[in-house]
C-alpha cells in the first residue's frame, strides 16, 4: 500500500474539459458568459477585453519606490481597427470574462497558435489563487507587432485540484477586479 491509499486521499490533478463543465454546472466554477463550444480536452478557452494599459514614463523601476511605476495609460481596443502591440513594451490586457472558484485552482496559459506567433499572455501569475474571483490581468507581449481585437481568444483556463485541505481562500489585493490592474506591490 503506497502514502496515498493509506491515508485516503488522492493526489490533486488536472480537470478534464468533461469535468469542467460537471462543475461549471455545478457552480464550483463560475465562468461569465459560459459557453461548452469554448471546451477543450483539459481546458477552457478565454478571451482578452476591451481596453490595453501601459506603463507611462518609466526610466527605471525601482521597486522600493512604487511612484517609480504608479504612471499609466488605458487605451479602449477598437472593434474595427484593433490595437497595435509592439515588442519591448509590457501590455495589461484584461481578460474579458469574469472567473471565480473556491474549490479548484486556475492556471491560464496561452493558446498554443498564439505562442507559436510570438505572443506571450502573461509573463508572471499563471496560478490564480483559490478563492480568486474577478478579471485576469494578463501580461502580454509580442515578438512582432501584432493587431489584436477585443474579444480574441488568446488564452486558456486549466483547473488543477489542490492536494491537501484548503484552509484559506484568496482575499487580496486583486480581489473583485473588474479591468486590467496595475502592480499593487506595495499595496494593502
Amino acid at each position: 500500500m503506497g502514502l496515498f491509499n493509506r491515508e485516503k486521499r488522492t493526489c490533486g490533478g488536472i480537470l478534464t474539459g468533461h469535468e469542467i463543465a460537471r462543475q461549471v454546472s455545478l457552480g464550483n466554477i463560475k465562468l461569465e458568459n459560459y459557453d461548452p463550444a469554448n471546451l477543450n480536452p483539459n481546458s477552457y478557452n478565454l478571451y482578452c477585453g476591451d481596453t490595453v494599459t501601459i506603463y507611462r514614463d518609466l526610466s527605471i523601476i525601482d521597486l522600493k519606490d512604487p511612484h517609480t511605476y504608479e504612471k499609466t495609460q488605458t487605451f479602449k481596443i477598437d472593434e474595427d481597427a484593433g490595437f497595435v502591440l509592439r515588442p519591448g513594451t509590457l501590455y495589461l490586457i484584461p481578460s474579458g470574462v469574469h472567473m471565480e472558484t473556491a474549490k479548484f485552482e486556475p492556471l491560464i496559459t496561452g493558446r498554443s497558435s498564439i505562442g507559436r506567433l510570438g505572443i506571450a499572455v502573461h509573463q508572471e501569475a499563471g496560478f490564480g489563487d483559490i478563492g480568486f474571483s474577478g478579471v485576469w490581468t494578463l501580461q502580454v507581449k509580442v515578438t512582432y507587432p501584432t493587431r489584436i481585437y477585443p474579444k480574441m481568444s488568446i488564452f486558456q483556463v486549466y483547473f488543477l485540484t489542490p492536494y491537501g485541505k484548503i484552509a484559506q481562500l484568496y482575499h487580496g489585493k486583486y480581489q473583485g477586479s473588474t479591468g486590467a490592474v496595475p502592480s499593487k506591490l506595495y499595496a494593502d
